[in-house]
């Protein structure tokens, strides 16, 4: 028992100053280099090799994220790209919906704040506020 406590010890004392997190980053990279594994193999050898380097690249970045010493930098990095991250996802979510109300819906951008607000499909010009910032201003619906 007290080796595995003096080995518990060090291994806190080797990773307390360093990031030692699985944050999204490390969790995109993983699945990309399992998909990549899993396409690799209905290509030619040459296609092969590349993606399996990539993959195995993929790999190495996500287990170095842990271990850099560097935190500062590695939450930067991390916030920036689950802000990119919630902006795809949005930008996904607002064109899912435009295709799936398509029939009964208009959307339209606030000339204020921009953002896309939906409005009933029903044509000709219509006074609409915006419920975010209460701008007021003209929807036209031509069909």
């Amino acid at each position: 028992m007290n080796t595995l406590r003096r080995l518990m010890m060090k291994l806190q004392l080797f990773m307390s100053d360093r990031y030692a997190r699985v944050d999204a980053i490390c969790i995109t990279c993983l699945i990309a280099s399992v998909f990549l594994n899993f396409l690799s193999g209905f290509f030619g050898l040459a296609v092969y090799i590349v993606m399996e380097t990539v993959s195995f690249a993929l790999t190495l970045y996500a287990i170095y994220r842990p271990f850099s010493k560097n935190i500062w930098k590695r939450e930067k990095e991390n916030r920036e790209y689950t802000a990119v991250l919630k902006r795809v996802k949005a930008w996904i979510l607002l064109n899912y919906r435009r295709v799936r109300y398509f029939k009964t819906a208009v959307f339209v951008k606030c000339p204020r704040c921009k953002a896309v607000i939906r409005f009933p499909r029903k044509k000709g010009e219509h006074m609409a506020r915006c419920p975010g910032c209460g701008e007021k201003f003209k929807v036209n619906v031509r069909f």
